[in-house]
């Protein structure tokens, strides 16, 4: 199988968090388990969720989250189906008028998934947390 580097995988090799050789590795491995890239690097302890996190926000432009700073009791996840929490490491924050603020693991996941934005039916903005802070 021939994996192209791109992405995520592309900027941990440009900012010397992992090799060319270890990356690609990673995204095979990831699309033989058919899991994401970043479960991928978590579960094989290439990299911390810290370094993950931070190449990722960078990446993506999005604001990176500690939710272990933030209170969970609060949260709406009734807003999202539980399946759909679970299959993308997503976790609702907050609402506002229309717009759903999520928590994500890796926002690449959720966009190629076409599927959630019509089961959330509302417009959401991401913000990225590690993985391991995810439910």
């Amino acid at each position: 199988m021939t994996v192209q580097m791109k992405g995520l995988a592309r900027r941990l090799v440009s900012d010397n968090l992992i090799n060319q050789t270890q990356a690609i590795a990673a995204l095979e491995q990831a699309a033989a388990a058919k899991r994401p890239f970043v479960t991928q690097l978590v579960s094989s302890k290439l990299l911390g969720g810290k370094s993950i996190a931070m190449a990722t926000a960078e990446e993506f432009g999005v604001p990176l989250l500690d939710l272990a700073a933030y209170d969970l009791n609060h949260i709406p996840r009734q807003l999202v189906d539980a399946k759909l929490i679970k299959k993308h490491n997503v976790l609702p924050l907050f609402r506002r008028a229309n717009r759903l603020y999520l928590a994500v693991s890796d926002p690449g996941t959720l966009v190629r998934s076409t599927k959630s934005s019509f089961i959330l039916a509302s417009a959401t903005t991401s913000s990225l947390s590690k993985k391991r802070n995810l439910p």
